[in-house]
């Protein structure tokens, strides 16, 4: 957290023998004062293809976590893929996507 509402992340991996072998993603969030339990945010993340045929791909996203209940959440959210590693065919493309939470 930064301060009451900010929150910020930076995450990282590496592997050997795997369809990807590096990648690098940040982020910020905002967590609005009427509803600490959502988050809003936006984050950019950058993955490098173990095969060299592939090229790295660029993607940024804009999220939205509502906590709809203390044990379930929806996070729509869209992404841009720059350079996507496994469609080489194209430029770019936009990825419209739901996610659902449940805790137990």
């Amino acid at each position: 957290m930064a301060g009451d509402n900010a929150v910020w992340f930076l995450c990282g991996g590496a592997s050997e023998g795997w369809i990807t072998q590096g990648t690098v993603s940040a982020g910020v969030g905002y967590r609005p004062p009427s509803a600490l339990g959502d988050l809003a945010g936006f984050a950019g993340g950058w993955t490098d293809p173990e095969s060299s045929a592939l090229s790295s791909q660029f993607t940024v996203a804009r999220f939205y976590c509502c906590q709809v209940t203390p044990n379930f959440a929806i996070s729509p959210d869209v992404q841009y893929v720059i350079g996507p590693s496994l469609n080489p065919d194209i430029d770019h493309q936009v990825i419209l996507g739901p996610r659902l939470r449940a805790t137990f």
